[in-house]
């Protein structure tokens, strides 16, 4: 017998006790005794009721929510979603670190220019699936790295030319947007933010498809299976 069964048949036993005490007791003060369990065990069933119809209406809305969810989750466009995720995420990092890995060997060149039309061309090989919150997070990055490779080509192709009065303007532009893909603090006096480095694009392709998440959930549950093999 579970515990809701007991609750039930206890109060339902009060009450006709009660019920039977008020209709054939002979006394009046043994009536009004028995008029307040009476009384109480209505309540109490009304009061049970209620509280085991709220407990249902809980439980079939959990119910929902976790079928919602395991649908969502392990449909077949949910897996293939994910794993088209997977490979942009490791395309869009790699080509990164190649055009980080440019400028270290070569600094400011025009060579970077080429990183950044093979960023823009992984964002379209994967356009149906990379949403409109990625791309506008990406562009940022992929756009400075343009005008780092168009500066840097300006002034190499200006290079001993005393007429070009827009040269100095370039190479303050490509000197200010290497320091912040490169993640310096500060350049020429100005505080920077490191919203175009390199690190912090690898974190966003990271927070994309939940890495620390499912990390810490790997890591709970590793724990809890160590912990039951040990009890």
């Amino acid at each position: 017998m579970t515990r809701d069964q007991f609750t039930y048949r206890s109060l339902a036993a009060v009450f006709v006790i009660s019920l039977a005490i008020v209709i054939f007791g002979t006394r009046e003060i043994i009536q009004d005794l028995a008029g307040i369990p009476l009384v109480v065990s209505l309540v109490a069933v009304l009061y049970q009721i209620m509280r085991d119809q709220i407990t249902h209406d809980r439980a079939l809305l959990a119910m929902d929510h976790q079928n919602r969810f395991a649908l969502g989750a392990s449909s077949h466009m949910a897996n293939v979603a994910f794993d088209k995720h997977v490979e942009f995420c490791e395309e869009y990092v790699r080509e990164a670190l190649e055009a980080l890995h440019t400028i270290f060997r070569a600094g400011p060149t025009k060579d970077v220019l080429k990183h950044a039309t093979k960023l823009h061309s992984v964002r379209e090989k994967y356009a149906v699936w990379v949403t409109s919150k990625i791309e506008e997070d990406l562009q940022p990055f992929e756009t400075a790295l343009g005008q780092l490779g168009v500066s840097a080509g300006y002034v190499d192709s200006t290079t001993g030319n005393p007429s070009a009065q827009q040269r100095k303007q370039h190479i303050d532009r490509m000197y200010k947007i290497l320091a912040k893909i490169t993640d310096s603090k500060e350049w020429d006096g100005q505080e920077l933010t490191d919203e175009l480095a390199v690190s912090t694009q690898i974190r966003q392709l990271r927070a994309i498809l939940g890495i620390e998440e499912l990390n810490e959930m790997r890591q709970t549950l590793v724990a809890k299976a160590a912990k039951g093999l040990r009890t």
